[in-house]
């Protein structure tokens, strides 16, 4: 069991890692089509590389610290779960790959399925069009994995720490 825990939560921390350094390297690769963006514009680049800097930063604390390392994944992955676009507001994080479920409302509850690569959108007061709620299923999945594993790290005080 204690063999099966690390291989686990070295995968979770080997995944949030990929999943940053992905969104990155997309990010980097979209830059220099981003020519004359605004304050806000740069803002939102400088956000969205917080963003994936905190996910590779959780994978390298799970591989040194359990506890700490189990508590930011999950906050990681709880960033992850919900995805939204209200009137002129929109959120959407992703750091590796989603398998997302919404409901578009704009066109009459219409259900949708998609895949996609790490991606970050946040709009603020800035009119989106879009009625949409969605749930990323596979960030949802891994929510219910940190909270088994923070619960079997609890009950069991001599799996290690690090």
């Amino acid at each position: 069991m204690k063999k099966r825990f690390k291989v686990i939560v070295n995968a979770l921390a080997a995944w949030q890692i990929f999943g940053g350094f992905l969104g990155i390297g997309l990010a980097i690769r979209i830059m220099p089509g981003l020519k004359g963006l605004s304050g806000t514009g740069s803002g939102m680049v400088f956000l969205a590389a917080v963003f994936y800097l905190f996910s590779v930063a959780c994978g390298i604390i799970l591989f040194k610290n359990r506890k700490s390392g189990l508590n930011l994944s999950l906050l990681n992955q709880v960033l992850q779960v919900l995805n939204f676009a209200i009137g002129s507001y929109a959120y959407n994080y992703v750091a590796g790959f989603k398998i997302g479920f919404g409901i578009d409302f704009m066109s009459g509850w219409l259900l949708k399925l998609n895949l996609s690569v790490s991606s970050f959108r946040l709009i603020l007061n800035s009119p989106t069009g879009s009625f949409f709620m969605g749930l990323n299923l596979l960030a949802l999945v891994l929510v219910y994995v940190i909270e088994r594993l923070k619960e079997v790290q609890a009950k069991n005080e001599d799996y290690p720490a690090a």
